[in-house]
């Protein structure tokens, strides 16, 4: 039971004869599939008509293991073995040569491999080659949308994956304002979720999201020295072998304005105080016409 961080290519090695000290076998690699490419059913054929000797191999979830079939034919349970606590069984079945069917109420994985005289074969028996779906969304908000010529910046950018399926090689990119200077950022992933930790300059990541998994970017930068309005967009790309439902969401704006130093810059209580007396002014300007 093999799991990553990071993509991985995994393959299985079978020695020769003479490792093993047999007659019948040849060295051969057979590539291991992962648990998200198991299909239901495969149709597999064994190697060439002289091979002696042939085998299926079957990993099946320990739940399902009692609905996996050969030619129609029940597998034993007692058959499979629990492999390690991944709530996965593996079982090796010996087979005639030709054509095989392997069916089941879940998805499993299977492989076919066979031995002569000097000969070997192994490979898997097929495996799920539609795209992922992944649900991604960016929101990117402004630590403060005034402040004054020449003075901190900040940003935030929140990447998730709203699922169903995991993605790796997700592209986040955020090409900010030539105005702002001494641009940094950093990131932080949550379980499960890969991101590179820190930079400088524009963003542009590439990112492992598993499903419900986010990375949230922080940015730090400097105002320009004029004032001026600023904005741009921060963008998420699902990778090549992934489907996203709602592109919609897939990027997000955040715009800040920046005032010239000693220019009044209204908090949100002074914008009620104003608005406060706006009222009342209109209210005494109402008594007095009455009066």
């Amino acid at each position: 039971h093999i799991t990553t961080t990071k993509p991985a290519l995994v393959a299985q090695y079978s020695p020769g004869g003479k490792y093993d000290n047999v007659v019948l076998a040849d060295p051969f690699e057979m590539l291991i599939m992962p648990t998200s490419r198991f299909l239901t059913s495969y149709v597999v054929p064994t190697g060439a008509g002289d091979t002696q000797i042939n085998y299926l191999n079957v990993v099946a979830p320990t739940s399902a293991i009692s609905s996996v079939k050969i030619d129609g034919v029940t597998v034993p349970p007692a058959s499979f073995t629990p492999i390690g606590t991944s709530g996965y069984s593996g079982a090796q079945r010996p087979v005639s040569l030709g054509e095989h069917r392997i069916t089941a109420s879940a998805p499993i994985g299977a492989w076919m491999y066979g031995f002569d005289g000097s000969e070997g074969y192994g490979y898997p028996a097929g495996a799920l080659v539609t795209p992922l779906n992944a649900n991604l969304s960016i929101v990117k908000t402004a630590g403060a949308p005034i402040v004054t010529v020449g003075s901190p910046v900040s940003y935030t950018i929140v990447v998730t994956n709203n699922g169903p399926d995991a993605v790796t090689g997700a592209a986040v990119a955020d090409d900010f304002d030539a105005a702002l200077t001494n641009v940094t950022w950093n990131c932080i992933a949550s379980a499960g979720a890969s991101c590179t930790a820190n930079g400088v300059g524009d963003l542009q990541d590439l990112v492992t999201l598993p499903a419900n998994g986010t990375v949230t970017y922080t940015i730090a930068a400097t105002a320009p020295a004029a004032p001026t309005a600023i904005g741009n967009t921060a963008t998420v790309t699902a990778p090549a072998n992934a489907n996203d439902p709602t592109p919609a969401d897939n990027s997000s704006s955040a715009n800040i304005t920046v005032a010239a130093v000693g220019a009044a810059v209204p908090t949100m209580s002074e914008w009620a105080l104003l608005l406060l007396a706006a009222a009342l002014c209109a209210i005494g300007v109402a008594g007095m016409g009455r009066g």
